[in-house]
């Protein structure tokens, strides 16, 4: 039963990678709705894997290496999905979306081996987090098909800015509970309904 309870948040954090590896693929296939709703499903895996295994005292490096690779898709590879899709693979597009894989991997592999910093008995993230990402990603959805560039320009300048403040030093405050997640949920959740709607 123990071993059961010990392996339940790694399952439920690779449930949530294939979600989010299929919101990808449906995300290049065109089925921008349907990829956000794959995402909603990610996210609430990515809520849960945390909570069960601190419930259970199941916690582990082991789960938290797996946590950080889960970010992967979830938070860097979707939003290079959307764009790929909504804007093509031109040189300048497919090297900003690099780098940015590159910063944020780089960002979740010292953030996985230093965890967070103290400062006056109050947790802080060292660069920008990755989950930082999906409000662009809220606003590329809403964009589906568009003909003005600006969506295009809006999206690479927000991901070659993020791409350097991941991999800074900047101090950020760390959110209470699991709120970044929920904020990145609901604006996710928005986004789908008024893409859904209009």
């Amino acid at each position: 039963m123990r071993y059961i309870l010990n392996a339940f948040p790694s399952a439920v954090t690779i449930t949530g990678m294939a979600f989010s590896l299929s919101a990808i693929f449906v995300a290049l296939s065109g089925a921008l709705a349907f990829s956000l709703g794959l995402l909603l499903l990610a996210f609430v895996c990515d809520l849960l894997d945390g909570a069960i295994a601190r419930r259970f005292g199941s916690e582990s490096d082991f789960g938290r290496i797996l946590d950080s690779i889960a970010d992967v898709p979830l938070y860097l590879l979707y939003p290079c999905g959307v764009v790929v899709f909504l804007f093509g693979t031109a040189p300048l597009v497919l090297a900003i979306l690099v780098t940015f894989v590159f910063c944020g991997v780089w960002r979740l592999v010292r953030f996985t081996r230093e965890g967070f910093h103290t400062n006056k008995d109050r947790l802080e993230y060292s660069g920008i987090p990755v989950f930082a990402t999906i409000p662009v990603v809220c606003v590329l959805t809403l964009w589906p098909g568009a003909v003005s560039m600006l969506p295009l320009w809006f999206s690479l300048g927000a991901l070659a800015v993020l791409s350097p403040l991941m991999v800074s030093r900047i101090r950020v405050r760390k959110p209470a509970g699991t709120s970044p997640v929920i904020i990145a949920a609901t604006a996710t959740c928005c986004s789908l309904i008024l893409l859904i709607w209009r």
